[in-house]
């Protein structure tokens, strides 16, 4: 099972533009990556993202970082990388993260030491990127995966998990397939029964959900 890559973002000190137009300089200067600004085509054509290339090899593919502008704030601005080809394929939490760091934290030291700063690259812990259950769906849950037989459910395990679809449904609960992939992963069952598991979850979900009145 794939590690979950971290969302990542930086506290900026001053307008996200000014913070993007210093970065995209100060990048220029340093004179160590291919800097592209990205435009807003639909909207007014400004600059909403940056795009920083090392020049220099890396341990990956055309190893990419982004700075971009979020809409809904003024005092933050995400980050992410990106390769063509990542070593290892798919990347690893550690993975990723390191090659993020790699790209920005030269640049963010560069940064406080001319404009007198503590701008920080914040990365999501391992941890906080698996899925978590609110209290109530979690009993639920958990009543499931600790009673089931998990080489091959009985049917009482079906009722407990026919339960817990129903409970996520009725409380739109924000759970995709993946997310019930990785909670029965990790609660003991198999990779593979847990695919055909989650499967079952989806279909069941929009079967509940659905209007069929349509």
């Amino acid at each position: 099972m794939k590690d979950r890559l971290p969302l990542m973002s930086i506290k900026i000190d001053t307008t996200p533009e000014e913070f993007l137009r210093r970065i995209e300089a100060m990048a220029r200067q340093i004179g160590e990556f291919v800097v592209e600004s990205e435009r807003d085509l639909a909207g007014d054509g400004e600059v909403n993202a940056l795009r920083l290339k090392p020049i220099l090899v890396t341990h990956h593919r055309e190893l990419t970082g982004r700075i971009i502008i979020i809409p809904a704030s003024h005092d933050r601005v995400n980050v992410e990388v990106n390769a063509a080809r990542w070593h290892p394929d798919p990347p690893t939490f550690r993975a990723y993260v390191t090659a993020a760091r790699e790209i920005f934290k030269p640049l963010l030291h560069q940064y406080n030491l001319k404009f007198h700063s503590n701008r920080k690259l914040q990365i999501q812990s391992q941890a906080a990127t698996e899925p978590r259950l609110p209290a109530i769906a979690s009993q639920v849950f958990n009543r499931f995966v600790d009673r089931a037989n998990k080489s091959a459910l009985r049917n009482r395990d079906w009722q407990r998990f026919y339960h817990f679809i129903w409970h996520c449904a009725a409380y739109n609960i924000n759970l995709n397939r993946d997310d019930v992939h990785r909670l029965l992963v990790n609660a003991g069952f198999t990779i593979e029964h847990a695919a055909d598991l989650a499967d079952i979850f989806e279909h069941g979900r929009a079967l509940l959900k659905r209007d069929w009145k349509d």
